[in-house]
């Protein structure tokens, strides 16, 4: 199978690095195992986590958070429904919301791709979010995390302008400091090299609906996720002129062939 590139049908996600798509595909494989009915934001946090030599389970591992620890709650926001759901999930529009400003992350940067670093900044974007929520019950505060991932950033960007042989991000090739591990992480997993390909099928098939806001914040609704709706109505800013244009088009486009955000 050729990736969606390849095969004349760029999306949205060919800036990400292999370990992004990757995390996209753990994240809807863990809404799917959980019987979830939207892929949202928790999802990806733990597809992050399940990416774990990648920058964003570093950061998150060197403050302590990890699979099992976010996976327990998530559980306790959202409980895994008894009914099966098919693959391909439709992400929710706080999930549509946080890949828009991951590439805004990415922008800020001067990066030309999008790693794990912009998707945890993404889910990051607001306070009020639902991934700040989950980690402020896990006694994290968001704000550390941000911290940890912008040093994380600036880090590996002074390593990049050091001679002599760097060691390098698995993702994107550029030097990264490996910190501490948390004793509580424990092994997941790692995605296949096939990422491009496992990422085409993963991709909803049908936009999300608008909704109401995250159980995790103690509000309900008609579904476990449909999205969390901030002062911007969930949708974030328009994206950066190197943006690709399905993303800057923003979440009213129609997803086809798994190309719209």
């Amino acid at each position: 199978m050729s990736s969606p590139t390849e095969a004349g049908n760029p999306t949205v996600f060919d800036m990400f690095t292999d370990a992004a798509k990757r995390v996209v595909v753990h994240a809807q494989e863990e809404g799917t195992r959980l019987h979830h009915r939207r892929m949202g934001p928790e999802h990806l946090l733990l597809g992050l986590l399940r990416e774990e030599e990648d920058l964003a389970a570093r950061a998150l591992g060197g403050l302590g958070v990890g699979y099992e620890a976010a996976e327990a709650e998530v559980l306790r926001a959202i409980p895994a429904r008894k009914r099966p759901v098919d693959d391909g999930l439709p992400f929710s529009r706080e999930t549509r919301a946080a890949l828009r400003y991951s590439f805004h992350a990415s922008a800020r940067h001067g990066h030309g791709h999008l790693g794990t670093e912009h998707l945890l900044l993404g889910v990051l974007y607001r306070d009020r979010a639902t991934v700040p929520g989950l980690l402020r019950n896990l006694g994290i505060a968001p704000e550390r995390v941000r911290g940890e991932v912008e040093d994380l950033i600036a880090a590996m960007t002074r390593e990049a302008a050091e001679p002599g042989p760097p060691v390098t991000n698995p993702a994107t090739e550029a030097p990264s400091p490996t910190p501490p591990r948390s004793p509580r992480e424990r092994t997941r997993p790692r995605g296949p090299p096939e990422a491009g390909d496992r990422l085409r099928a993963a991709l909803p098939r049908r936009p999300a609906d608008p909704g109401v806001r995250h159980a995790a914040h103690g509000r309900s609704g008609p579904d476990e996720h449909a999205g969390w709706r901030g002062d911007d109505g969930g949708l974030g800013p328009d994206l950066p002129p190197g943006a690709p244009a399905a993303v800057r088009e923003g979440p009213s486009g129609a997803v086809a062939s798994g190309t719209r955000i």
